[in-house]
C-alpha cells in the first residue's frame, strides 16, 4: 500500500441505523470532515432518520490509507451489535491497477485483503503432455563419457548425477535413491535443458521434485512430483523407490539390474505421473465445463449450441472414456482430443469479460 491512495466504494448496513445513534458523531459526513475521518455514513434517500451505508471520504485521494481501516472499525463499534454488512471499499494505490485492496466487514471487524490481477491466457493448459521423454535418447546421454577436470579420466555422464551405470541398483542403498537421482537430472534436463531429445516439457510449465524421507529424517529414495502449469499446482501421491524402479535379483537374491537401467525407469516413471496428473486435472475441468451449472454466460445449453451434434456426441465419449481411465495422449483419438480442446477455449472465452 502507498500514497496517495484512491478508495471507492461502499459498505451497505442492514438492518439500518438509527439515524440518532450516530447524529452527534465524528462518522456524519459533517462530522467526518471536521475530525479528519476517512469514512462516513449515508442516510436512506427515502428515510432521512436511518443511515444504510459507508463510504469513503476521499474518493479524490487520501494519504493515510491505514486509517481507512482504524476509522472503520471505530464506526462499527458505535454502531454495535446486531447489524450485517455487504459491499466493499475498493482502494487503488499509486502503483495503479497493480497495487489494489479491497476492505469489507469480516465477523464485525474491518479486513483488508490484497488483489492481483489475473490475465485468462495465463491460465489456459497447454495442449500436449505435461513431458515427452525419449528413454533410447536417455541411454545414449547417460552413458556418454564426458570430461570431469583434468586430473582425471573423462567417466560416463550418469556418473556425475550419482549413477554408476555397470552397478547394480539397491534401493536399500543410501547411494541407490531414484528421487535424488530425479532431483539432480531435472535441474539438467528441465531447468537447464541439457538434452531437448531426451526430457522435453510443456511450455509454461515447471517441476519440482520433493524428496521423501522416513520418521527418522533419513532419505528414503521416494519422491513427490509438482507440476506447476497455467497458475495450476498440480502433484503426484508419494512415489516409492521401488514405484520408480522396480527392484529385481538372480536366483540367488542378489540385485540383477543395472543402475542405468533403473535411472532410465525412473525417468519414464516421472514423466508417466506427471502426464496423468496432468491427463486427470484436464479430466476434471472438462467435466465441470460440460455440466456447468445454466446461467447467463455460463450455459451449458450456450456451450452446446456452439458445437455441431456430432461434436457433442464426441465429447460425451470423450468424458466417459476418460472417466474410466482412458489416457489423453495414448487412447484418445486426435477427433477426441481436438473436441475436448475446442470446448476449453469456447468455455474460457464465456469467462472472459467483454470489451
Amino acid at each position: 500500500m502507498g500514497n496517495p491512495t484512491y478508495p471507492t466504494g461502499s459498505i451497505t448496513i442492514n438492518p439500518p441505523v438509527p439515524a440518532a445513534r450516530l447524529a452527534d458523531s465524528a462518522f456524519t459526513a459533517n462530522g467526518a470532515s471536521q475530525h479528519d475521518k476517512e469514512v462516513f455514513v449515508s442516510t436512506d434517500t427515502s428515510d432521512p432518520d436511518l443511515y444504510v451505508e459507508i463510504h469513503p471520504v476521499s474518493e479524490e485521494g487520501t494519504n493515510v490509507p491505514e486509517e481507512i481501516s482504524d476509522h472503520l472499525d471505530e464506526l462499527l463499534a458505535l454502531i454495535g451489535p446486531g447489524h450485517t454488512y455487504s459491499g466493499q471499499i475498493d482502494c487503488e494505490g499509486p502503483n495503479g491497477p497493480h497495487d489494489l485492496w479491497r476492505i469489507h466487514v469480516v465477523d464485525g471487524a474491518a479486513f483488508e485483503e490484497d488483489a492481483h490481477i489475473v490475465y485468462p491466457a495465463d491460465h489456459r493448459i497447454p495442449a500436449g503432455p505435461a513431458v515427452t521423454f525419449n528413454s533410447t535418447a536417455a541411454r545414449a546421454w547417460l552413458t556418454e563419457t564426458v570430461p570431469t577436470t583434468p586430473s582425471r579420466r573423462p567417466v560416463a555422464r550418469a556418473t556425475t548425477f550419482g549413477v554408476e551405470p555397470d552397478e547394480t541398483y539397491d534401493p536399500s542403498s543410501y547411494y541407490d535413491r531414484p528421487g535424488a537421482w530425479l532431483t539432480a537430472l531435472i535441474t539438467a534436463l528441465h531447468n537447464d535443458a541439457a538434452a531437448p531429445n531426451v526430457w522435453q516439457t510443456a511450455p509454461t510449465a515447471d517441476i519440482d521434485v520433493i524428496e521423501t524421507h522416513t520418521m527418522q529424517d533419513d532419505p528414503d529414495g521416494g519422491a513427490v512430483l509438482v507440476l506447476f502449469i497455467a497458475g495450476t499446482r498440480l502433484a503426484t501421491h508419494r512415489i516409492q523407490a521401488t514405484d520408480f524402479a522396480a527392484y529385481t535379483t538372480d536366483p540367488a537374491g542378489n540385485p540383477d539390474k543395472l543402475q542405468i537401467d533403473a535411472v532410465i525407469e525412473t525417468l519414464a516413471t516421472a514423466a508417466r505421473q506427471l502426464n496423468t496428473i496432468l491427463d486427470n486435472y484436464r479430466t476434471a475441468q472438462l467435466a465441470a465445463q460440460l455440466t456447468a451449472p445454466t446461467g447467463p454466460g455460463t450455459s451449458t445449453a450456450g456451450l452446446a449450441g456452439q458445437l455441431s451434434p456430432d461434436d457433442i456426441e464426441t465429447a460425451l465419449h470423450t468424458l466417459a472414456e476418460l472417466a474410466t481411465g482412458a489416457n489423453w495422449n495414448a487412447d484418445l483419438s486426435t477427433a477426441q482430443r481436438t473436441v475436448a480442446i475446442t470446448i476449453a477455449h469456447l468455455r474460457q472465452q464465456q469467462r472472459e469479460p467483454a470489451h
